[in-house]
Parts: C-alpha cells; sequence; structure tokens
C-alpha cells in the first residue's frame, strides 16, 4: 500500500518529464531545420539560450526528481525484502533452538523466502522499464 502511495506520483512526474523532455528535443530539432532562418535573424544566442533553459532548468530538474523518487522506491524496496527475510530468518533460528525444525530446515526455509520475495523487489525496479515502454506512452508522445 506504501508503494502506490509512492508511485502514483512518480508516474505523474515520469510524465511530465518525458513530455519536459520532448517539448524540449522538439525545439532543438526546430532551432537546426530552421539554421538559415536563424542564423539571418542572428538568432543563434536565443535558439541557445532557449535550449539550455528548457534541458538544463525544467527538464533536468524534473529528472533529477523523478531519478530521487525512483531510488527512495528502491531503497523502500530493499528495506521491505531484507526485514522480512532478517524476521525469517530470526523466527527460523528460534525454532532450530527449541529444536522444532533443523539447520538443514532452516536454510531451506530462508532459501524459499528468497525465492518468494525476490521476484518482488525485481517487478519493483522493472516497474520503470515498464511504464516508459508502454503503449500507451508512445502514442501521446508520439513515438
Amino acid at each position: 500500500m506504501l508503494l502506490i502511495k509512492i508511485l502514483l506520483p512518480i508516474a505523474a512526474i515520469d510524465s511530465a518529464a518525458h513530455r519536459s523532455w520532448s517539448d524540449s528535443w522538439d525545439d532543438s530539432a526546430a532551432a537546426v531545420q530552421q539554421i538559415e532562418s536563424v542564423k539571418q535573424a542572428t538568432g543563434e544566442a536565443y535558439e541557445i539560450e532557449k535550449v539550455r533553459r528548457k534541458l538544463m532548468g525544467k527538464t533536468r530538474d524534473l529528472w533529477m526528481k523523478l531519478e530521487r523518487n525512483w531510488s527512495n522506491v528502491d531503497f523502500f524496496q530493499r528495506t521491505i525484502v531484507f526485514a522480512t527475510q532478517l524476521i525469517v530468518f530470526l523466527l527460523s533460528v528460534g525454532l532450530v533452538a527449541k529444536g522444532s525444525i533443523t539447520v538443514g530446515d532452516l536454510v531451506a526455509l530462508n532459501g524459499y523466502a528468497l525465492m518468494f520475495f525476490g521476484p518482488f523487489a525485481a517487478l519493483g525496479r522493472s516497474w520503470q522499464v515498464i511504464q516508459n515502454g508502454s503503449p500507451r506512452r508512445q502514442r501521446r508522445e508520439g513515438l
């Protein structure tokens, strides 16, 4: 539930960052395609500053915010998986101390826990790739 609350705003930031990147790229491409007009109007400095302001201003800030949020998501996922595996390990050690299970059972139980929780962490890391490659985004951004 916590991850869903974190991921929803990230989707909006991700969309804004891609839109800003696309707009900046369009402006850059338009300036290059109309180089003769830009030179004739002596607008090189203006066009350079316009592209720099967009790319190094708004777009960079959005990408930095996006990367910071993805880092937070990755940290929370790793923390949750680690805490869960630690709890399983401590409970299994307690069961070994009581004689309820053997050391081999402890290793197997912790291996199963790793096999169970590992894909959740991988899915979380893949979410960004899945979201960036979605057909809906590609249609919206004209890719």
